[in-house]
């Protein structure tokens, strides 16, 4: 292979330690590394140049690392051959073989099969004979990792339609349930509500009674109390001799004498069938207002009962509403 010479006097270049520049041996011409590069792509062969890399060498690196299984330095080995030598189609051969086309394909979805980049430069810059295994490596992916991503999308797809279907029944089956939920959550705060406003009402009807009763009790005069008194036993004892010494000593005479006879008897009776009577009007009503008394306490402790127990079921419906 031919060696770089010095434009000037054609002597050899040699690289100095930083790699930045090329050094002439014979003249000490200096020239930089980019014209050494362009230097380098004029060249009809391949060039050695002590100190720097050629496309065979970078490439030839590249793939023992490649054998090796140093895909990170192959990669890297690679990379730099694309950015140096765009168009020695190995570089971009080299990123094709270390591709992740799993993830490649993957990420394109389960449409047609679009070759990457890498690889149509790789096709693009290839010799003829080359072009081939570049094509063929390309579809052998395609019809091995491709069809393998495709089934991989197509069961994430029914997976996920699977999980959509049995979230959306399990939506309708916790609306069902709420909707049940609230229906009885209604009902029973109505009877809750309810027995409550009926224990409320009958508690002041018994209020009201207990007053009517006081005020009634308040106004009642001693003598209703005890409607029999001495004075009206007495009255009537007399009554009763008087008409009997009247009727059976002396003796009735006349009508006049009949009536007066009969009132000894009658005029303290009537007083106290009177007293008797009006007595037993007090204690009926007396009565009257315990027995309402009594009936309403009775209300209001069925209404009581039915309060608790819609607020026993009221706590136990909160405690077990439907979750999704």
């Amino acid at each position: 292979m031919e060696k770089l010479q010095c434009s000037v006097c054609g002597g050899a270049l040699v690289m100095s330690d930083d790699g930045e520049k090329a050094v002439c041996e014979s003249c000490g011409m200096s020239f930089k590394k980019e014209t050494v590069k362009k230097m380098i792509m004029e060249l009809s062969g391949p060039v050695k140049v002590e100190g720097i890399q050629n496309s065979d060498s970078l490439a030839d690196r590249a793939e023992t690392f490649l054998r090796l299984g140093e895909t990170e330095k192959a990669h890297a080995a690679f990379r730099q051959m694309t950015d140096e030598y765009p168009a020695d189609y190995r570089g971009w051969w080299g990123l094709t073989r270390l591709m992740d086309w799993e993830k490649y394909f993957y990420d394109s979805g389960t449409g047609k099969a679009d070759m990457p980049l890498v690889c149509k430069r790789a096709l693009e810059f290839a010799l003829e004979e080359a072009k081939k295994e570049i094509q063929d490596y390309f579809s052998e992916k395609v019809s091995t990792v491709k069809t393998q991503t495709d089934q991989r999308h197509r069961d994430e797809q029914a997976a996920a339609e699977e999980k959509r279907r049995n979230e959306q029944a399990a939506e309708e089956e916790y609306q069902k349930k709420l909707r049940t939920y609230e229906n009885a959550l209604e009902e029973v705060r109505s009877a809750f509500d309810k027995a409550h406003d009926q224990f409320r009402a009958e508690e002041e009807v018994t209020k009201a009674h207990r007053r009517e009763l006081d005020a009634y009790l308040e106004n009642i005069s001693p003598g209703v109390a005890h409607p029999i008194r001495k004075g009206n036993l007495i009255a009537l004892v007399i009554g009763c001799v008087f008409a009997g010494i009247a009727l059976f000593g002396v003796g009735v005479t006349s009508g006049m004498e009949l009536l007066m006879t009969i009132s000894f008897v009658a005029i303290p009776l009537g007083l106290l069938i009177f007293r008797i009577c009006r007595c037993s009007r007090t204690s009926n009503r007396i009565d009257a207002l315990k027995q309402a008394i009594a009936q309403s306490e009775q209300k209001q402790a069925t209404f009581r009962a039915q309060r608790d127990k819609a607020g026993v079921e009221l706590e136990a419906l909160r405690r077990n509403a439907p979750v999704r």
